[in-house]
């Protein structure tokens, strides 16, 4: 989620602990909220605007589109019958 400036790659998942504890100390922030769950929102939120889930699997870094689909294909509404009528 987060690329390390010194290699590129992603860093440690407990690497952003401390700072995005201070975040939500600073912001006032619920304890229980994590970057899970924003990470999640993001995701969701491109799906219901529209967005497709190769578009999301690419922006969510994820290195299998299964992943994608695993979480996040039931939101995709099914426009099988909109495509049909617009023929």
């Amino acid at each position: 989620m987060f690329p390390s400036l010194v290699t590129g790659k992603r860093l440690d998942k407990k690497a952003m602990q401390k700072p995005w504890a201070k975040i939500r100390e600073l912001a006032g922030l619920p304890d229980n909220l994590n970057l899970y769950t924003l990470r999640h929102n993001f995701a969701s939120q491109l799906i219901a605007k529209g967005a497709d889930l190769l578009t999301v699997s690419k922006l969510m870094a994820h290195t299998n589109i299964q992943t994608t689909i695993k979480h996040y294909g039931h939101l995709v509404q099914n426009k099988a019958k909109e495509y049909l009528d617009f023929l």
